[in-house]
């Protein structure tokens, strides 16, 4: 089963997935929970995108890359990478709810991915952050009322000697986690990492987690708060899922 985005900070032994119905298919809507323990997928939980969800052009496949969990109050938040929409999954019930349908102002387009949502956390403060493919806004929104706001571009630090929170063929994709005390770690899809202070918006690089197949990219990120590790996996290589240091990557 295609592993596309984990949820976040999950304090026991499980997290979710969102994948598609199919082993390497692309069509990812459809919740799934994991056993951090064994690594083993449960069967589908419930499909988050229906068929008021599709897109202009037919064509086109309506996708969820960005997923949060708020493990205090129960819910995962998520958003379709082609529609602006911010919505929750109430745990406990299993329905669905929308929070907004005008979450970034931004017009997501598939022929330039550039203003899609692909990484989301919800953090301990309840406050969740949600980052555009090109880091060029960092969206902060409220899980207690429906405070949304726009905070702006990503800048790259001094010390990054040219590598850029920005470019699009090393940074883009990915997932975020929350570090608290206003970090976040960026996990990009080809494995970089950024620590990001969400006050000054500045992006640190600190280097490519190594030891992972060839063809790996990161597609979700979860803290397993009992190892202290970060967990990673791929929708490009579902073989495995694997965990990492970030101290050391």
């Amino acid at each position: 089963m295609l592993l596309t985005q984990y949820a976040h900070s999950q304090s026991d032994k499980f997290t979710y997935s969102i994948t598609d119905s199919v082993r390497d298919g692309i069509k990812w809507n459809f919740l799934r929970r994991i056993d951090l323990r064994t690594g083993e997928f449960s069967g589908i939980l419930m499909r988050l995108l229906d068929n008021n969800d599709t897109v202009t052009n037919p064509t086109l496949i309506n996708s969820i890359a960005a997923m949060a969990l708020d493990s205090k109050n129960k819910k995962l938040y998520y958003t379709p990478m082609l529609k602006d929409r911010l919505s929750y999954v109430d745990l406990r019930t299993m329905r669905t709810y929308v929070i907004t349908n005008n979450f970034t102002g931004l017009l997501p387009n598939a022929a330039n991915q550039g203003n899609i949502i692909t990484r989301m956390v919800i953090t301990n403060e309840d406050k969740g952050y949600a980052l555009t493919n090109d880091a060029n806004h960092l969206i902060r929104f409220s899980t207690r009322n429906s405070r949304i706001q726009d905070l702006g571009s990503l800048m790259d630090a001094e010390e990054n000697n040219g590598i850029s929170v920005h470019e699009v063929c090393s940074s883009y994709g990915g997932d975020i986690i929350s570090a608290g005390d206003d970090l976040l770690y960026l996990i990009t899809s080809r494995n970089r990492v950024f620590k990001i202070n969400t006050e000054t918006r500045i992006a640190k690089y600190l280097g490519v987690i190594t030891g992972l197949p060839e063809n790996f990219t990161t597609s979700g990120a979860a803290v397993d708060i009992i190892s202290n590790r970060v967990v990673i996996g791929s929708s490009t290589d579902a073989t495995d899922i694997f965990s990492t240091d970030l101290k050391i990557l």
